[in-house]
């Protein structure tokens, strides 16, 4: 998103930004009877940004889990036809698979930009990690 700072403005425009300072009221700049512009206090902008941000992740983990249950859903046949594969799951179907998980992702991702796309190993049961420091993983 970009922003403008504007330095230097009329007298009329400083009297009504101080206005939206001092009431915490938006001011809406119309053009030939339309609105265009939207001055508003910083904080107020802020919990709208975050308040979007929030809607987006939410709605990015629902569609990352229909993926995940697909993958569950389509696990049997899988481990008929991709075992030790990784595969790349959208829209509830496989699109790709690969041996190596970087390659998949780095092939599929770009065209699926800021979708859900769930990639996982093909195996029986997935390896459980044991953490006993920070600094090292050893399996259980």
């Amino acid at each position: 998103m970009s922003m403008t700072v504007i330095k230097e403005s009329s007298v009329g425009y400083t009297a009504e930004i101080e206005r939206v300072k001092a009431t915490g009221e938006p001011l809406v700049i119309e053009g030939d009877g339309k609105p265009l512009l939207i001055v508003l206090p910083y904080a107020e902008y802020d919990a709208l940004v975050r308040q979007k941000q929030q809607e987006q992740r939410k709605t990015y983990m629902e569609a990352f889990e229909r993926e995940r249950a697909a993958f569950e859903t389509l696990k049997p046949q899988l481990l008929k036809t991709q075992l030790g594969q990784y595969v790349a799951i959208h829209g509830g179907q496989v699109v790709d698979s690969d041996a190596s998980d970087i390659e998949l992702a780095k092939r599929v991702l770009p065209h699926y930009p800021k979708q859900a796309v769930y990639i996982q190993l093909v195996q029986n049961e997935l390896p459980v990690y044991e953490i006993t420091a920070r600094e090292e993983l050893t399996r259980a």
